[in-house]
């Protein structure tokens, strides 16, 4: 008796938690929000992008977030968890004064689906991966 009740209780959870993911995704456009000025207009020189790079095997996801595409760019290298996230919650202003580049480590966030491919040596893959992300971007 006392099992079947924790199976049940166990099905609520998981149905719970699906269907909370499920309204996220619904309700995500799965894009960063622009940087807009006083007029609610998209600020001329920003930059608030969400994007994709193939390299050496592997589809790796990227954030770009900046106030002035004029700025020094600084490439974000995570080591587990993306830190982008925690921007929109607690914001660090950084993107006032640089152009911030936040590099999806291969194997977490929505590069995690490369873990399954070729390259599984992912710490050596990060360095060389963002090395290629850089000079595919000249701009960087």
């Amino acid at each position: 008796m006392i099992a079947a009740i924790m199976v049940m209780i166990l099905l609520v959870v998981l149905f719970l938690l699906l269907a909370g993911l499920v309204v996220l995704q619904i309700n995500s456009t799965g894009k960063p929000k622009p940087y807009l000025g006083e007029d609610g207009k998209v600020l001329l020189n920003s930059i608030s992008e969400k994007g994709f790079v193939d390299i050496n095997g592997g589809r790796l996801g990227f954030f770009i977030k900046g106030e002035n595409l004029n700025n020094p760019v600084l490439l974000y290298l995570h080591g587990g968890m993306s830190d982008y996230f925690l921007t929109e919650k607690y914001p660090t202003r950084l993107d006032e004064i640089l152009t911030i580049v936040w590099f999806e480590q291969r194997g977490s966030g929505f590069s995690c689906a490369t873990i399954f491919g070729i390259n599984k040596n992912i710490n050596r893959s990060h360095l060389s991966d963002s090395f290629i992300l850089r000079s595919s971007y000249s701009s960087m």
